[in-house]
């Protein structure tokens, strides 16, 4: 290959990227409105301008305000003597020599970026781990997708953007004591431009959000496509990593954000804190679930689940779903939603489709105050199957005691699947029950009992299995060899060996005609 032709490739990217911003360039009179926009002084003087790396390659969709934040920032060094800049669109620029002249790099509304080659990547990693900024302007989050570390460095990803840009929407201050955040003056705001959902990549433990959308602001809440999930919507934050520090912000969709004095402020403050001019707390603060969750909305998702039928849309039903995954993450709201569940289940009014969803629902979060609804569902016989599959996953000693009593009232179909529950829950206090009722008269009730035994591994349960395998003439012989070797698997998972290697000598002698044991017991 000729030396020459091997640059080819960089030589158009940058020509490209040149031709675009020529092509794209602000008009004089929009290059006049952002120098007004731009802060007279910088929030901390420097003895000597820094260098920053505007980089601004679209993999994706390419943003029409690329080049007004391109220019922006150039002349926001300018006016400010805070720092230079140098432009780029060319990947090999991501090298430790290349980068090294530089004290930030400001991602410009990058798209779609995946940093294949690992000398990018790691080149990107050390610059800011050794104490470089990095400044994520708009979609700086539409990035990294096959490239987890690289997403980390941001803090969240892009998840679409039901806020769109032709709206207007409310942002809160999120932290009004921030130096980043003091344009504002403590006041929430208005805002026409595309918002971003964010996939939080552990952002709320490790950055400190600055800006958010105001979800409890009703246009925010009913634009097309928001989810019931969408409570904590990170506008802007700021995070260390490592030695260096990074600022994001959303907002810069549209051209004209570039002309807005205090969001300029609001960058100007962000990009001189990543510079490690402007000193600001960076101490992640939790996001407050149980301010952002009221009962009312809690009840009114809860009064659309309790009409669904069998074969409806399941839209509520996944709302339903998400939100309790949001919520199991606090235990004091996870109560709350467990006694609107349990007055929904008690409820005349509630469909048996909507009682199975909530039941399994509520084996994922439910506890004590769950057992008086359910145990009264387990009487009846059209509820009883979903209230056992929730009491089989609610952990605790009244949970088991409660099966355990119920074993000698209930419906015999009912029975079964309550004593099938009482072996997947391994309760002890229940494995003299099950012993005695492998002597059931009712083959249905004892094969229910041998299976759960398979699931304890005492000597008296062994004994009275193998007792069962011995005899050739019970009705349950063959399916005591599957429960003996389910205890022996169960044997092998806890690494007792040893009482392992015994059970099989005594499995072979319970049946020296069973060619089923052999090959296991030449394996120890």
């Amino acid at each position: 290959m000729n030396p020459k032709s091997a640059h080819l490739p960089a030589v158009i990217a940058v020509f490209l990227f040149s031709f675009s911003l020529i092509f794209a360039q602000p008009s004089p009179q929009e290059i006049r409105k952002i120098e007004a926009a731009i802060p007279s002084t910088p929030f901390v003087k420097v003895e000597k301008p820094h260098k920053i790396l505007i980089f601004s390659l679209s993999k994706g969709y390419r943003h029409a305000s690329v080049p007004y934040a391109a220019k922006t920032f150039e002349l926001m060094g300018k006016k400010t003597a805070t720092f230079e800049v140098e432009q780029s669109a060319d990947m090999n620029i991501f090298t430790p020599e290349r980068l090294a002249k530089f004290d930030a790099i400001i991602l410009n509304n990058t798209t779609r970026l995946k940093f294949e080659n690992p000398v990018n990547r790691e080149a990107l990693l050390e610059f800011v781990r050794n104490g470089g900024g990095l400044i994520g302007v708009h979609a700086a989050s539409d990035n990294f997708y096959t490239w987890q570390e690289g997403a980390e460095i941001l803090g969240g990803q892009f998840d679409q953007h039901p806020w769109t840009a032709d709206g207007t929407w409310r942002i809160k201050i999120e932290d009004k004591n921030n130096p980043l955040t003091a344009m504002f003056n403590g006041r929430d705001f208005d805002i026409s431009d595309e918002i971003y959902r964010i996939r939080p990549i552990r952002l709320r433990e490790n950055c400190r959000v600055l800006l958010a959308l105001d979800m409890n602001d009703a246009r925010n809440r009913s634009a097309k496509g928001v989810r019931i999930t969408d409570l904590d919507i990170p506008v802007s934050w700021i995070r260390v990593f490592g030695k260096g520090r990074v600022f994001y912000c959303s907002l810069g969709h549209n051209p004209h954000i570039f002309w807005n004095p205090k969001i300029l402020a609001h960058y100007l403050a962000g990009i001189q804190f990543a510079l490690g001019d402007l000193k600001a707390d960076a101490a992640p603060v939790p996001f407050d679930l149980e301010k952002a969750i009221s009962t009312q909305e809690i009840r009114t998702l809860l009064n659309s689940v309790r009409n669904y039928e069998y074969g409806q849309s399941r839209v509520h039903l996944a709302d339903f779903s998400n939100l309790v995954r949001l919520i199991r993450q606090n235990p004091k709201l996870t109560k709350k939603l467990e006694k609107e569940v349990l007055r929904v289940l008690s409820s005349k009014q509630a469909t048996l489709a909507a009682k199975q969803f909530l039941c399994e629902e509520l084996s994922t979060f439910g506890g004590e105050q769950s057992l008086p609804v359910l145990e009264k569902m387990l009487y009846d016989t059209s509820a009883a199957a979903m209230s056992v599959y929730a009491l089989e996953r609610i952990p605790g000693t009244k949970t088991d005691k409660l099966l355990r009593e119920a074993v000698k009232r209930i419906d015999p179909k009912t029975r079964i699947s309550v004593i099938t529950a009482l072996g997947h829950r391994k309760d002890i206090d229940s494995e003299n029950l099950l012993r005695k009722l492998l002597k059931d008269k009712d083959l249905q009730i004892s094969g229910a009992a041998l299976n759960a035994l398979s699931y304890f591994n005492s000597d008296k349960t062994v004994e009275a299995i193998k007792k069962i395998a011995r005899n050739k003439a019970h009705p349950l012989n063959a399916e005591s060899y599957g429960a003996l070797l389910r205890i022996a698997d169960n044997l092998i998972n806890e690494n007792r060996l040893s009482k392992q290697r015994k059970f099989f000598i005594l499995f072979n002698q319970a049946n020296r005609s069973r060619n089923i044991s052999l090959p296991l017991c030449a394996e120890y």
